[in-house]
């Protein structure tokens, strides 16, 4: 019988010991997974704002693009303005001369 007082003690020694481990270790876990979250959060946000910039520069990229077409057809239709010109220049210089 003392064998058996002996061993209940021991249960209940190994039982303390084990539940601070165990409260220890869930309670360093939800700290981890805390700061990973508080982490992610900070990411998000400089992503979410890197997103907005760009999509800003895409959007300027557009405009300069459209700007750059009509400057484009209306070099076009000065070239040929000159072109259909240049006789009529040519004969003012000539009477000029």
């Amino acid at each position: 019988m003392e064998n058996t007082t002996e061993a209940a003690p021991a249960a209940t020694f190994r039982r303390t010991v084990i539940h601070p481990w165990i409260t220890g270790l869930l309670v360093l876990a939800i700290v981890v997974l805390a700061s990973i979250q508080a982490f992610l959060i900070v990411q998000s946000s400089h992503f979410e704002q890197v997103r907005d910039d760009l999509r800003s520069s895409l959007d300027e990229l557009s405009q300069n693009r459209r700007e750059a077409v009509q400057i484009a057809g209306e070099i076009d239709s000065l070239q040929k303005q000159k072109d259909a010109l240049a006789p009529v220049v040519a004969e003012w210089q000539k009477r000029r001369s």
